[in-house]
């Protein structure tokens, strides 16, 4: 299941970012490998295949805010020479799959195949079975509320609030004040809840392309409700420096201007999702068009794009942000975006495979 995800994330990635994740399985390019179009020692067949016809691609599971996983995947190593698209049946809202309308079961449900068991032959990674069950919305609500929690934590710890799990999930759900703890701390994490909810109701009402730049001021604005009511929901109009990043940011009289010109992007890019979410992130952090609350405003961004595809909350983990800021910086600094996307991919990947593994033991 997890090769599956690998080459549904990697559809549309620049060749070097498929160097990265897929030459070989510490996703590491080994010393003296080019980016040539030439098949390599070490490629899977998805690569091999990629390389030759890079324009060959399959789309993501979409729709609805729903997690949906193929009805069924063929082998590709069986086919190779057959496009993508016609090996990967992944559904869209909308789509008539034996009769199942890819829409019908509606938010709040994952679609998944009954029995649906990964299977590993000959190296290959294969779905069985054609039906579809209907996960419980008690579940697909903990799944949520869960990953809420998680996201919350890992992403106001990733700026500093030292708030633990724990206590994130008491002043959140419970209403109840940490000792210790410092008010903008409890509010911190309460904003960034409410914030979560609220791209989850955008993601289930506007398509990427109908994403505007007052949609990112009110993000950002109930991010720092509370807390900085002076400049919450308010572009920056001072220069910021930001402490341990050597990457200049825009003057502020240019960050109006950069910011429509991103969401003209944002409209018109047509890559795959999960790379078009990966740069919106990045080029948020560049812009860096507020005076506080910037990485968490770009990191809901991420989250947005991704619910409105049909993926999951996806969570950056404070414990991985020595590796996601160096990604970031390199990214910007040097131009050299491999390590940033293997680090947003793998975490989209992990996040599947965290609803994966509840929808595992919900069945047993």
């Amino acid at each position: 299941m997890r090769r599956l995800f690998h080459q549904r994330l990697t559809a549309h990635t620049p060749v070097e970012v498929i160097d990265r994740l897929g030459s070989n399985q510490n996703g590491r390019r080994t010393a003296g490998e080019s980016q040539s179009n030439q098949p390599r020692a070490g490629d899977n067949q998805f690569c091999a295949s990629l390389r030759r016809n890079p324009e060959n691609s399959f789309s993501p599971a979409l729709g609805g805010g729903d997690v949906k996983i193929p009805v069924e995947v063929e082998s590709h190593a069986l086919r190779p020479a057959q496009p993508l698209e016609k090996l990967f049946h992944l559904p869209r809202t909308g789509d008539s799959i034996d009769g199942v309308d890819a829409g019908s079961c509606g938010s709040g449900y994952v679609k998944i195949p009954i029995g649906a068991e990964c299977e590993v032959i000959g190296g290959d990674t294969r779905l069985q079975g054609r039906e579809y069950k209907n996960l419980p919305i008690a579940l697909t609500k903990n799944l949520y509320e869960w990953s809420k929690i998680k996201e919350t934590y890992n992403s106001n710890a990733i700026e500093g609030n030292t708030l633990t799990e724990g206590e994130t999930a008491l002043v959140v759900e419970k209403n109840i004040t940490v000792p210790g703890r410092t008010i903008n701390e409890h509010l911190e994490a309460i904003n960034y809840a409410h914030a979560i909810d609220f791209i989850k109701k955008l993601a289930s009402k506007k398509s990427r392309r109908a994403v505007t730049l007052d949609d990112i001021l009110a993000i950002h604005h109930i991010i720092l409700n509370k807390i900085d009511d002076e400049h919450a929901g308010s572009l920056r109009t001072v220069a910021v420096r930001i402490l341990g990043s050597a990457v200049p940011r825009p003057n502020y009289l240019k960050v109006s201007i950069l910011m429509d010109e991103f969401i003209e992007w944002l409209h018109s890019a047509s890559e795959h999702p999960a790379k078009i979410a990966a740069d919106a992130h990045l080029k948020l952090v560049f812009i860096h068009p507020f005076v506080d609350g910037n990485g968490r405003t770009a990191r809901l961004l991420l989250n947005l794009l991704l619910l409105q595809e049909g993926y999951p909350l996806i969570i950056i983990e404070n414990q991985r942000r020595p590796a996601y800021v160096n990604a970031i910086e390199n990214a910007l600094l040097h131009n050299t975006t491999t390590e940033y996307y293997a680090f947003i991919f793998q975490a989209i990947e992990k996040s599947l495979d965290d609803y994966l593994s509840a929808i595992k033991e919900s069945r047993v």
